[in-house]
């Protein structure tokens, strides 16, 4: 994507996207690389983070960096901020992206898949 003149510079600014190999998680590490952002992309699947990191770098030229992530896990979270920050040399910008829904039955709805759900999102 080419960055265009829309007054919108990201210049020497780092992103963090969490859920950022599918989806909008992708489609927005496209536009903060295409505005100037070096962006690290966090996700439970790597082969999907290396595969949009491939991508966007070469589209865009920027450095974008796959950080394995399992959001409902805080130390997890801690982890992928602080490597994030490390490869990037800090962070201006978070996208909290991760998320996602699983439909059940209300009285088939077991308390672990509540939870679950509710870390999730």
């Amino acid at each position: 994507m080419a960055r265009t003149a829309f007054p919108f510079d990201l210049e020497g600014q780092a992103a963090l996207v969490t859920g950022g190999g599918t989806g909008i998680g992708t489609a927005t590490t496209r536009l903060l690389a295409a505005f100037g952002a070096d962006v690290a992309i966090a996700s439970r699947k790597v082969e999907n983070l290396e595969r949009v990191a491939a991508e966007v770098t070469e589209e865009s030229g920027r450095k974008i960096v796959p950080i394995e992530c399992d959001v409902r896990d805080e130390g997890s979270c801690r982890s992928a901020v602080e490597s994030a920050a490390q490869e990037l040399g800090g962070l201006d910008i978070l996208v909290n992206n991760a998320g996602g829904s699983y439909m059940f039955p209300f009285l088939d709805t077991t308390v672990d898949r509540f939870d679950n759900n509710v870390a999730l999102n």
